[in-house]
């Protein structure tokens, strides 16, 4: 377990800003050829009542693991293992898990790294040329952009004034 200051200093540093994630440990490992700093991480807080039925009934059970790419600022890729607390009501018999703002629920990008890639969609560069940049598929990137944008559909009523022009001839 990492220092408390240097803990929440790398957090910030990879633009983490949740307080009731802990750093457990840092390596440097090649993944496919491409070196990856992993973070391993916690995410646990008291819960007072079950998300669900609203009982205070609620103990902890155990750990869900999940990877997380984060957004990059020297070139090399950023993985936080994240292991969000597990919850249990025994009143309704439900299992939620713990929560956080850095990535959707059931996603594995950040929200960070969709804006990056949503900044450089808007430099005119194809779908692949940024999967090769941020090392994701194009396909994740067409999705993230399709996500973020929504295209202009024909307005619902016409004008109120329309011009017709009779062609010559």
């Amino acid at each position: 377990m990492l220092g408390m200051s240097i803990s929440n200093s790398i957090l910030k540093l990879v633009g983490i800003e949740d307080k009731n994630i802990k750093i457990n440990d840092i390596s440097h490992q090649t993944i496919n050829g491409v070196q990856c700093h992993i973070i391993e991480t916690k995410l646990s807080y008291d819960v007072e009542r079950c998300e669900n039925c609203g009982f205070p009934d609620v103990i902890k059970n155990g750990t869900h693991q999940t990877k997380i790419r984060l957004s990059s600022f020297n070139g090399d890729r950023y993985i936080l293992k994240l292991a969000k607390q597990r919850y249990r009501c025994y009143h309704c018999n439900s299992t939620f898990g713990a929560k956080t703002d850095i990535v959707k629920f059931n996603y594995s990008l950040s929200k960070r790294f969709d804006e990056d890639i949503l900044a450089q969609a808007c430099s005119s560069l194809t779908a692949t040329q940024i999967a090769k940049m941020y090392g994701c598929s194009a396909s994740s990137v067409i999705r993230i952009i399709n996500r973020h944008c929504h295209p202009k559909y024909r307005e619902p009523v016409l004008p109120k004034h329309l011009c017709f022009v009779q062609p010559e001839g």
